[in-house]
């Protein structure tokens, strides 16, 4: 339930800029039925490796086309790894923050 509501609260702040920034959530495991989200949310099921993996693959192809890349974590690890790619880092609470007062 608190995934549920996370994902609907995150979908409905982040739907004012749908066009201007996409916002990928990435979950460990098996694909499964999640609450349904917006754009610019989406949903992404790694089919081998880790979220992780998947987040580092995402920002490389991002990386590569030119384009920026944010990656919101508090996993040290993950951190440094896509900083290490060319990422910048924010935590879940700046994220939050942004997008409350219109600042992504």
């Amino acid at each position: 339930a608190n995934t549920e509501s996370f994902l609907l609260r995150l979908s409905e702040r982040a739907a004012p800029f749908a066009g201007s920034i996409r916002v990928e959530i990435f979950f460990d495991g098996p694909r499964r039925t999640m609450t349904r989200v917006f754009p610019p949310v989406s949903i992404r099921f790694p089919l081998d490796g880790s979220a992780d993996d998947a987040i580092l693959g995402s920002v490389r192809a991002l990386r590569a086309g030119g384009r920026g890349a944010v990656v919101v974590t508090g996993d040290g690890g993950l951190a440094g790894d896509v900083r290490e790619e060319g990422a910048k880092v924010i935590s879940l609470s700046e994220f939050e923050s942004r997008l409350i007062e219109n600042r992504v």
